[in-house]
């Protein structure tokens, strides 16, 4: 990232610097995250001496702070991915004092305006922040994201919590995605949230009825779980170069739990956080012929080994594979407009998710949008294990 170091105003007066983090905040960093999460802080980048050495000086990371007299006080950090053409923000966190002083929101906007709508390094930046207070929201909201999805009970470090998505797009995005996209017609309530959250057109729509299977049908795939991260993104990356791999699309993760199949029918690669009980399947290979078996037998281990929240991404031109996905009672969560791009255009996916706890939402401070996806969530949820299909 080229952003010189830049003065900026803080709110209620007085001034700060957002300029690049250099190896010699690492600690100061890692000081201020453990200071406002009381040493909870889950991402390895940030809580993790090594990780956050070699992120210092990745090309693919732009991690900006916020400094006042010479200390710094806030961090946020930008992952981009040029040949997806997509970014990522996260890891936003000021001081307790200097909250309300719109740091945050000063250092997004400049690395936005160099990685998105300066170097166009990324078509779109993505985020995801907490609801227990709309704060978060409207920060990403001044700054121009629109609502894409939420994510209930996505995250356990002391309780359950629901996050929601936004992205900001860059301009003429929107415009130049791969249209219409081929949906089955049970998720039309949810996409016209996407629809008016975004001003995206309609999509070409297929009658397909839900097929809920019954979590109790049995003979499901009997996986091993292989824990060797080393090995497994070894594995991982071999299987991709030699192009063997069906699945293998989830950006800024990289695979460290691995699910074989004990008759080698499938080999499932998963991003398995155990501190707060997240996982993410990133892709695999299968000769499994039902889908919607693959994916209830993959829940099934994962719930053995702990899990409590999964996602999975697919293309939104497939209509058949989505009702596999539902049949297997996974829920959209967002829906991506031009998430991966290829040959210059835009292609959409769509985030289904699986919470494997009771979905509580009188904790969080949802509003506007985000409480219209979160009713269709629960809309969606009740037909699929309550009321039937």
């Amino acid at each position: 990232m080229n952003i010189e170091p830049t003065k900026v105003p803080m709110k209620g007066g007085g001034f700060a610097v957002v300029r690049k983090a250099a190896q010699g905040d690492a600690e100061t960093l890692r000081r201020i995250y453990d200071a406002v999460y009381e040493g909870r802080y889950t991402l390895t980048i940030i809580c993790d001496p090594e990780e956050s050495r070699v992120a210092l000086d990745r090309e693919d990371i732009h991690w900006l702070v916020a400094e006042v007299e010479d200390r710094v006080v806030g961090s946020v950090v930008f992952s981009v991915d040029e040949g997806l053409k997509l970014a990522k923000v996260f890891g936003a966190v000021v001081l307790p004092e200097f909250r309300g002083s719109g740091l945050t929101e000063a250092a997004m906007r400049l690395g936005i305006a160099e990685l998105v709508d300066g170097r166009g390094l990324a078509h779109s930046v993505y985020g995801t922040a907490r609801t227990v207070s709309p704060a978060p929201r409207k920060l990403l909201k001044n700054l121009g994201f629109k609502d894409i999805g939420i994510f209930p009970n996505v995250r356990k470090v002391d309780n359950y919590e629901t996050h929601c998505m936004s992205a900001y797009f860059r301009k003429g995005a929107l415009e130049s995605r791969v249209v219409p996209p081929r949906l089955p017609s049970c998720m039309k309530p949810f996409f016209s949230i996407v629809r008016r959250a975004t001003g995206i057109g309609d999509a070409e729509w297929h009658d397909t009825r839900l097929e809920p299977s019954s979590p109790y049908a049995g003979g499901w795939i009997d996986f091993e779980l292989v824990c060797a991260p080393e090995f497994i993104r070894r594995r991982w990356k071999a299987l991709k170069a030699e192009r063997k791999l069906k699945m293998q699309f989830f950006p800024f993760h990289e695979p460290n739990l691995l699910l074989a199949a004990k008759d080698g029918s499938a080999e499932v690669y998963i991003h398995y956080c155990a501190a707060d009980h997240h996982a993410a399947i990133i892709g695999g290979h299968e000769s499994v012929p039902d889908l919607t078996h693959l994916l209830n037998s993959v829940v099934m281990a994962l719930d053995a080994h702990g899990a409590r929240f999964l996602e999975l991404l697919t293309s939104a031109y497939h209509p058949e594979v989505i009702k596999k996905i539902l049949d297997a009672r996974f829920i959209p969560s967002a829906y991506y407009p031009g998430l991966r791009w290829s040959q210059g255009r835009g292609h959409d996916y769509i985030v289904f998710t699986k919470s494997f706890v009771a979905l509580d939402f009188r904790s969080i401070a949802a509003e506007g949008v985000f409480r219209d996806y979160l009713r269709e969530y629960f809309s969606l949820w009740k037909t699929m294990y309550i009321e039937g299909a």
